[in-house]
């Protein structure tokens, strides 16, 4: 049977200094990551006065990029190991 972990035990791990970084960096990408989502289409409606579902559809469009670019990145790094 497998060992359940309780609330304390898991934050407990944030006390070994690798954990806590990773910790800390996942969660300002997600904060930055959301926050660009939310304020980009608004952003791009003031400058360029065009509808609130073109700059969605912009930044769809940027997300999926960033996302085609990370995983190209991930198979060349492996590929050059």
């Amino acid at each position: 049977m497998a060992h359940q972990s309780s609330f304390r035990e898991s934050f407990s791990l944030l006390h070994d200094r690798h954990i806590f970084l990773l910790f800390v960096g996942i969660m300002m990408h997600v904060g930055i990551d959301v926050g660009i989502n939310t304020t980009t289409p608004k952003l791009l409606m003031g400058v360029f006065s065009d509808t609130m579902q073109s700059q969605t559809d912009a930044v769809v469009v940027l997300s999926a990029c960033i996302i085609y670019l990370i995983i190209l990145s991930s198979i060349i790094k492996d590929h050059k190991q």
